[in-house]
C-alpha cells in the first residue's frame, strides 16, 4: 500500500500541468489508470480424472484496455504461445477488452483535436458561457 500511496503523491511538474490543462481547458478530468504489475493472465492446471490426460488447463486472461488493438493482439499471441505445447484441454476466458478503437491514455493534443471536431463540445461551451 505504501508503494501505491507514493505513486499518487509523487506528481511531476508535467503531471501538474496536464491536470491544470484538463481543468482549465476542458472543465473535466481526463482519466488515467495506474498499473500495478504487468500480469495479463493466470494459468492453472486442474485435475480432471475423466479426461485422457487427467488434467485441464484454465486461463483467466485480463488483457490491457489502455492501448491500441495491436497491443492486445500481441498480448494474446504471447499467451497462446505460452500454452501452445499443452496437450490437455485448454479453456481461455476472462476480460479480453476487445475493441477496435485505440484506448491509449490520452494526451492534451489528442483531447484538443477531439474537441475541435466535436460539435457537442462547442454547443456546451457556448451555452455554458451565455
Amino acid at each position: 500500500m505504501a508503494q501505491i500511496a507514493r505513486e499518487y503523491s509523487a506528481i511531476s511538474k508535467l503531471e501538474q500541468g496536464r491536470r491544470w490543462s484538463e481543468q482549465k481547458l476542458f472543465r473535466e478530468r481526463v482519466e488515467r489508470e495506474l498499473r500495478h504489475g504487468g500480469h495479463m493472465a493466470l494459468v492453472a492446471d486442474i485435475t480432471v480424472p475423466d479426461l485422457p490426460s487427467g488434467k485441464a488447463t484454465l486461463v483467466a486472461a485480463h488483457l490491457e484496455t489502455e492501448c491500441p488493438p495491436a497491443c492486445r493482439m500481441r498480448q494474446m499471441q504471447a499467451l497462446l504461445a505460452e500454452i501452445k505445447e499443452d496437450k490437455s484441454p485448454v479453456v481461455v476466458a476472462g476480460d479480453l477488452n476487445t475493441t477496435s478503437s485505440d484506448n491509449t491514455p490520452t494526451s492534451i493534443r489528442n483531447e484538443i483535436m477531439t474537441r475541435v471536431t466535436d460539435y457537442k463540445f462547442w454547443i456546451s461551451s457556448l451555452t455554458g458561457c451565455l
